[in-house]
């Protein structure tokens, strides 16, 4: 007999690889992903050496001066910032560390300053630095969140993916199980509830022989020889 197959082994396999490997790998791929582009954007900035000058053509945003260095929140260096006219321009502290290292060194954000008009501005930190407007920080902002936001959307997917297929392959599993049992108690002679093939080819208990009522020992009394229609013979 042969009995049925097994069914919902490779769903379950394949849920659980959706959710133990390819939801963290692409949460995973989509955060490194996210800061690698993210690093790029402020390495492609020009380095700016101790004395040196900044050029600013258009556009009077706010812009963050990036010291090279590891300070700690209020050890930042000093910056000074001279405008195209020669006056100096207010630079505002940074409040907290924020920094970050990519291909052996560190930046460190050391404040920010508001440009009063468009020309050359010298700045001046005793360390190189690099400066950043808010067209720099916005794409730095759309270049993370993009790659780690399909990260996240692809892990999520895969996860709900995974518990669904999951929960099926386990349900079809469980009844398979259920299914091959029954087909091997019922090729070894038993059948639910207790029932055995008859000898007659139909399922039944096995039949008992009963005497016939009125009779103690179970068997008929024996006729005599004769005809039983003959009263003479009584």
């Amino acid at each position: 007999m042969q009995l049925p197959k097994r069914r919902g082994v490779a769903l379950t396999v394949i849920g659980a690889v959706l959710i133990v490997l390819l939801a963290p790998a692409a949460l995973g791929i989509g955060i490194w992903r996210g800061v690698v582009t993210g690093l790029d954007t402020i390495n492609q900035q020009p380095t700016i050496p101790s004395g040196g000058t900044y050029s600013i053509n258009s556009g009077l945003a706010a812009r963050s001066i990036m010291v090279e260095g590891d300070y700690a929140e209020g050890l930042q260096p000093k910056c000074r910032v001279t405008g195209p006219d020669g006056a100096s321009v207010t630079v505002e502290e940074a409040t907290g560390a924020l920094s970050y290292s990519s291909r052996g060194t560190t930046w460190t954000r050391a404040g920010t300053f508001s440009p009063t008009s468009t020309g050359d501005y010298r700045i001046a930190c005793g360390r190189a630095a690099k400066v950043m407007d808010s067209d720099v920080a916005g794409q730095l902002g759309r270049n993370l969140a993009l790659p780690i936001g399909i990260g996240i959307g692809v892990a999520a997917l895969s996860f709900i993916a995974g518990v669904i297929l999951l929960i099926v392959g386990i349900v079809k599993l469980s009844n398979s199980g259920k299914e091959r049992r029954l087909a091997q108690q019922a090729a070894g002679g038993y059948y639910p509830g207790g029932y055995y093939p008859g000898p007659q080819g139909y399922q039944g208990y096995p039949s008992q022989q009963y005497p016939p009522e009125g009779y103690p020992d179970g068997r008929p009394p024996q006729q005599k020889p004769g005809n039983p229609d003959d009263p003479y013979a009584r």
